[in-house]
């Protein structure tokens, strides 16, 4: 069940890792429509990417028949997608490797991991395996969100990324938690439990973004603010060394872990049991957020307003359908457009006296505003035209930039941080 295969008309590049009689065989096996240079060159980078996480764990895990591999597929007829399994992952892309300019390596690097986190470090919800019913589990905000922090850390720390580019990535998640709404309906906990809605039944069960925010996203934030608390509070200690622990606690025995079962390991890591379950029970089991900005700043990085001066509707997206300009998702609560009554699907027939058939009519009609401004808005709900007045907030948006790029030297300890967590070269300019 856990073996898939595939026939096509593959390339294969491999190559070995670890000494003795714990050598094993990575291999990459490619069905794509790219040169065999193209190959090579995301061969190349794999390589590297790999080297980083079994540097960080410590050594990679007993593959079954002494192999791990990589099955990709990256043509044109397929969708994206990426499924870890115990040997080998499933990877499919429709775009090739020049047109997305090997963006590839992102769900190489997730997966795997999962190598380690998931398959073999597993929440005991999932066990004993059934795959004739869901097996919820709470535990998605680590198996998964983890998962979601350390793939791009680890191109990262590989130099196969740029510093800005993995910044963004970084003020992406910071964003998406803390100016979304959906913590107000739940934690990382609850967010896992959810999955079997938002994975597998979403296109007869749709759920409301604005009380959803992913388990990736929400995980990857907290593995972000627990890896430079620890690093801050505990000289020494990184969420590497958490995650190194519950490998060899958890992971090499595979012996499933609980909730319980983090929380001590943690305590046991940092020798400070208090701090582990101050943690857990407000992040965990709860829904609070640490402070980004001041943990950032160890590091030499600034988190900043996007976008301070211009005009806001919301978190929402323009749909374009010929001539009409629908808003295409549901407003969240205390936003201008769900303040001034509009729900996804409406139509906006005109913003402030500007007739709006297209997105740079509305980006052209937004732009004229400031925050705290008013504006009439004409929309078409239901079959119905209604008029209202709505006013314009300023752009809660942030992003996580390096002091250099905001203008401000960073300090030779900041500096160090920053090269200890993401790298040598990320405090190049």
């Amino acid at each position: 069940m856990d073996s898939p295969t595939e026939l096509s008309n593959f390339d294969l590049r491999e190559w070995q890792v670890g000494e003795g009689p714990t050598r094993a065989t990575i291999r990459l096996a490619v069905h794509h429509d790219g040169s065999p240079a193209d190959l090579d060159r995301f061969a190349a980078s794999a390589k590297k990417v790999v080297a980083q996480h079994i540097a960080m764990w410590g050594g990679h895990p007993a593959y079954d028949f002494g192999t791990y591999t990589f099955i990709a597929d990256y043509v044109p007829q397929i969708s994206g997608d990426g499924m870890e399994h115990r040997n080998s992952t499933i990877i499919s892309q429709p775009r090739s490797f020049t047109a997305a300019n090997f963006a590839q390596i992102d769900t190489l690097s997730h997966e795997f991991f999962h190598s380690w986190n998931v398959e073999r470090i597993r929440a005991a919800e999932l066990e004993p395996f059934d795959f004739t019913r869901a097996n919820p589990t709470p535990s998605l905000w680590l198996a998964e969100g983890f998962t979601q922090y350390y793939g791009p850390l680890m191109i990262r720390r590989a130099g196969e990324s740029a510093i800005d580019a993995y910044l963004r990535g970084v003020g992406s998640t910071v964003n998406a938690l803390t100016t979304g709404t959906a913590r107000r309906y739940g934690g990382p906990q609850e967010m896992s439990l959810r999955a079997p809605f938002v994975d597998a039944a979403k296109s007869i069960d749709a759920t409301n973004p604005n009380i959803f925010v992913s388990y990736y996203t929400y995980g990857a934030g907290l593995a972000l603010a627990l890896d430079l608390t620890l690093r801050q509070r505990y000289p020494g200690i990184t969420l590497d060394t958490f995650m190194r622990h519950l490998w060899q606690t958890f992971g090499k025995p595979e012996r499933p872990y609980t909730r319980a079962d983090l929380s001590r390991a943690l305590g046991e890591v940092t020798k400070d049991p208090a701090f582990a379950d101050a943690f857990f029970r407000t992040s965990v089991d709860a829904e609070a957020l640490p402070d980004y900005a001041p943990l950032l700043d160890q590091a030499g990085l600034k988190l900043r307003p996007a976008n301070p001066t211009a005009a806001w509707l919301g978190n929402v997206r323009l749909k374009t359908t010929g001539t009409d300009v629908r808003i295409d998702g549901a407003p969240a609560p205390d936003t201008p457009l769900y303040r001034a009554g509009l729900d996804n699907g409406d139509q906006i027939v005109s913003l402030g006296g500007t007739v709006i058939t297209s997105d740079a009519d509305a980006a052209a009609a937004l732009g004229r505003y400031k925050p705290g401004q008013t504006a009439d808005i004409t929309y078409r709900q239901r079959g119905l035209d209604r008029r209202a007045t709505l006013t314009f907030l300023a752009d809660p948006t942030v992003e996580v930039v390096r002091y250099e790029t905001a203008g401000v030297k960073p300090t030779a300890q900041q500096l160090a941080f920053r090269a200890a967590w993401l790298g040598p070269d990320a405090v190049a300019n």
